[in-house]
């Protein structure tokens, strides 16, 4: 196997120490009534326009949630936060936590399986669409033809940087900057794109402007799964040929897919 890490930050490469584990309604005290939704298999997503606080999205003390409360809001751009729910599999209630924590971060690098995933598309008449038609991990940002394998770790470290390409069927292809952090009861992931993004041919957003993260952190009942997308530099609606673009909604649409996406690698 072609090596996969380029960068690992303050290696330890030994399983994290997992922390206690407290229940959902606990973990996220602030979520209100959207606690049936998430618990009855649903998404709950919102954006920060209007002052909306999305940081009760997400659990107390995690990583997403001071990713997201620092992110930028109105004229300097926005934030769109998801969050659910995934009971453990009955294979899973054996395992001991490490082994289970193990096993989410496993599945959290399988970028491979992003291939053929769907989202609701606007333009497709809010039915399923494509959404990733090739996914996978990069040497370096320059070499986007050199298919490197999802890794099959045997300890998590706790930090390390991978790079992505992935081709959107509506931003075309783009490389991607990955950055995995785990801590004693979170693992997160977040990706900036190295690469323009194009709408039909036109530039949407320029190098660096959005960061997409995505967090899974297990609770008692299951793990709490959050995502993000942060976009700076520009509001929730954009103007591309004559075009209203609300990208607020887009990333909206393609977070949630991947809650999707995850939940069924956990199900398999």
């Amino acid at each position: 196997m072609k090596k996969i890490i380029i960068f690992t930050a303050a290696v330890l490469f030994s399983v994290c120490t997992v922390s206690a584990q407290k229940s959902v309604s606990a973990e996220l005290p602030y979520i209100g009534n959207d606690y049936e939704e998430i618990m009855k298999g649903g998404v709950v997503s919102a954006d920060n326009s209007g002052g909306n606080n999305i940081t009760k999205l997400t659990p107390e003390g995690s990583l997403i949630k001071k990713r997201i409360a620092g992110a930028p809001a109105g004229a300097a751009g926005f934030a769109v936060a998801s969050v659910s729910f995934i009971p453990y599999p009955q294979k899973w209630k054996s395992m001991d936590s490490r082994s289970r924590m193990l096993l989410m971060y496993d599945i959290l690098g399988r970028i491979s399986t992003q291939k053929g995933i769907t989202y609701i598309s606007r333009r497709a008449g809010y039915k399923p669409k494509e959404l990733f038609s090739e996914s996978y991990y990069i040497n370096n940002p320059d070499d986007t033809k050199t298919v490197l394998p999802d890794p099959v770790p045997s300890v998590i470290p706790e930090s390390e940087v991978r790079y992505v390409y992935q081709n959107d069927t509506s931003f075309d292809g783009n490389v991607y900057r990955g950055t995995y952090t785990s801590t004693g009861n979170e693992l997160y992931f977040e990706v900036t794109n190295c690469t323009a993004m194009k709408y039909h041919g036109i530039t949407c957003l320029k190098e660096n402007e959005l960061a997409m993260c995505f967090s899974v952190y297990p609770a008692e009942e299951g793990i709490i799964v959050n995502s993000g997308a942060i976009v700076t530099g520009h509001k929730t609606h954009v103007n591309i040929l004559f075009m209203d673009v609300n990208l607020s909604d887009s990333f909206k649409r393609r977070t949630e897919a991947l809650h999707t996406w995850y939940r069924n690698q956990v199900e398999k």
